[in-house]
């Protein structure tokens, strides 16, 4: 992969490389929180990695796994890492499913998908922000967001009120410069 050249927006060749996780985790130490998605079958070699690079403290892995998964699957990591459980509340015991993690685990916090047409979910993120645990929105695409996504926010970034609305502490988001300038404007970053 690193003998390849990234495209631009227009599919020209650029002089840019895919930088190595080594790469990345180093110009993002002590600035960002880092998502490592997808990362679950080499686990053990992004958290050695992210120890070395003494990022482990920024990095956030999230999972659409049940607290008895994640003790199964993860569980020697738990108190080394910070994990997201990603909740969809339109599936069956989306609630009770965060309501678990509250009573006996010990998440980061929850990235909350909220489906178009899903109501009365105020009460359940109230009740995350009781526990001090993260809130988590993805903008990226409108049907995890009950339609509040991105590329509307760049006609309108009012769009995100719905996030702020909501209880978010963290926002995903592939627009940072439209996000930021809402932040900005509602006196919400500096």
């Amino acid at each position: 992969l690193q003998k390849l050249y990234l495209v631009d927006g227009v599919h020209a060749l650029t002089s840019h490389k895919i930088p190595t996780l080594e790469e990345a985790l180093l110009v993002a130490k002590g600035k960002i929180w880092i998502n490592l998605d997808k990362s679950y079958p080499i686990m053990d070699q992004c958290i050695a990695l992210a120890k070395s690079t003494q990022t482990l403290d920024q990095i956030i892995f999230k999972g659409g796994k049940t607290r008895q998964e994640f003790e199964r699957d993860w569980g020697i990591y738990a108190n080394q890492i910070h994990f997201m459980p990603i909740v969809n509340l339109s599936k069956p015991n989306a609630k009770e499913q965060i309501v678990d993690y509250l009573t006996h685990g010990n998440p980061f916090g929850f990235e909350i998908i909220v489906p178009e047409g899903i109501v009365d979910y105020q009460t359940i993120l109230k009740q995350i922000k009781q526990h001090k645990k993260a809130i988590w929105f993805n903008s990226l695409w409108d049907k995890q967001n009950a339609g509040h996504g991105d590329e509307r926010a760049v006609v309108n970034n009012d769009v995100y009120n719905w996030y702020i609305d909501n209880l978010a502490d963290y926002i995903q988001t592939d627009r940072p410069q439209v996000l930021i300038e809402y932040l900005r404007k509602r006196q919400l970053h500096q």
